[in-house]
């Protein structure tokens, strides 16, 4: 096995700066060029290796492939002299465990899916960035450094340069417009001096795209499906809706803290029930594309719910007649969700349809190279959850062109998503990618 030239490149920038945000797009092997930062670079011995805990396993099996000879511990509770620790950020973060960690000296330390550290006020965060701090390397892999907003760099660059980046309100207010709200608290939602943060963010970050680096790989498209709805759901989608524009209009008029929960809470309420009337219509549209679609072709389904999930896997076993896979956070673990995907990325199983939500599915799975019809039933909240569930099945490994179809009903909390997720993109392409929308 080799590494690909992206990869050495990116080693050996790591290997002489010592502390790093590995921020190339999801698929591109941002583990293995980690691991091989840890056993290549001179003078690391101690090793902490920081993940969500559905990726432990992953990071055991890659360290076993490349390195079989190395031992690496899986943290259960007991830290002895071990020099290469894996723990989850669930577990680091509680008490109890914590002390075990930062009584010891490390050499360094690793974050994957360091976008998870970004909350300014969240407990992981406040435990966590602190820590990372004081230790001598840091290498922070996302794939997403930005999952909404440009605030939430700020504790990704306070980790690599704890000097510069020291100040948060300093750093909202020039780059994330921020300011005290009506409520006297303070707000950094904004986005300010896109040009100069994305020029500050280059010299901390190494950044590569599929596109950049893996060009041979079959290309994608998106689409999006109009759906139209004619039972009950339309009524009730429509009642929502103006419930929630007649909420906004009052909070607009004259803002407080119980008016801004209601909105939010409608709006919440909009976006499930747009999610349960996709479900209903889905087998209308569904059944019909199926049929049409080569015998060969296999089919990713995406929803935010697993209510949703559930009634799609019903629709499509009593009306299509085909076996359906699947997975959320009900009937999977994060040790399993790899081999419940085995039949469905194999081209020679039968089994064509799978049905998977963002929570369970969305980062650290390799679906490739079954699926190459995509559809994503709900619109996620957040841009960086699309990117990651996208990048499940185009990456290392794909074979074939892959078409994304986002299904869209009138009168649902799609219109709104929609414009949302496109503004998030833009800045997204803006701060990370250097891209200037012209539209």
């Amino acid at each position: 096995m080799e590494l690909m030239e992206h990869q050495v490149n990116a080693l050996a920038i790591i290997k002489k700066k010592p502390r790093k945000i590995l921020a190339m797009e999801q698929g591109l092997g941002k583990t293995t060029i980690g691991i091989h930062a840890c056993e290549q670079t001179e003078n690391i011995k101690r090793v902490l290796i920081i993940v969500p805990s559905k990726n432990i396993v992953i990071w055991k099996d890659e360290y076993a492939k490349w390195f079989p000879d190395v031992e690496v511990l899986a943290y259960s509770g007991e830290l002895a002299d071990e020099n290469k620790v894996i723990v989850s950020i669930d577990t680091i973060k509680l008490k109890t465990h914590f002390g075990k960690f930062a009584s010891k000296h490390w050499d360094i330390v690793i974050v994957d899916e360091a976008q998870e550290l970004c909350g300014a006020t969240s407990k992981q965060s406040l435990v966590l960035v602190p820590f990372i701090k004081q230790i001598p390397r840091v290498l922070l892999l996302t794939g997403t450094p930005q999952r909404n907003r440009p605030s939430e760099l700020f504790n990704l660059l306070s980790m690599i340069d704890p000097g510069t980046f020291c100040n948060r309100k300093a750093f909202t207010t020039k780059f994330c417009d921020g300011h005290y709200n009506k409520f006297k608290k303070w707000e950094e939602r904004g986005a300010t001096n896109v040009e100069e943060l994305h020029e500050l963010l280059g010299k901390y970050m190494i950044r590569a795209t599929k596109a950049q680096v893996l060009s041979y790989l079959p290309r994608c498209t998106e689409e999006i499906v109009e759906m139209t709805q004619t039972g009950s759901f339309d009524l009730t989608l429509r009642e929502t809706r103006r419930e929630y524009m007649n909420l906004l209009t009052a909070y607009n008029k004259r803002p407080s803290r119980d008016k801004l929960l209601a909105v939010q809470a409608k709006v919440m309420e909009w976006w499930r029930l747009s999610g349960q009337a996709k479900a209903e219509y889905f087998i209308e549209w569904f059944k019909p594309y199926f049929e049409s679609c080569a015998p060969t072709d296999k089919f990713l389904i995406w929803c935010e719910h697993v209510s949703v999930a559930k009634k799609l896997h019903q629709s499509i076993v009593e009306n299509l007649g085909q076996d359906c896979l699947i997975v959320t956070g009900e009937n999977s673990t994060p040790l399993n969700r790899k081999h419940m995907f085995k039949n469905l990325n194999s081209l020679d199983h039968p089994l064509r349809i799978g049905i998977c939500n963002y929570r369970s599915c969305q980062d650290s799975l390799t679906i490739t190279p079954g699926p190459n019809k995509i559809i994503f039933t709900e619109f996620p909240w957040t841009y960086a959850t699309k990117v990651q569930a996208k990048a499940r099945t185009h990456r290392i490994g794909t074979i074939r062109e892959i078409l994304y179809m986002y299904l869209k009903l009138a009168g649902s909390h799609d219109e709104l998503a929609i414009r949302k997720l496109k503004m998030k993109e833009e800045l997204f392409d803006a701060i990370v990618d250097g891209c200037v929308s012209h539209s």
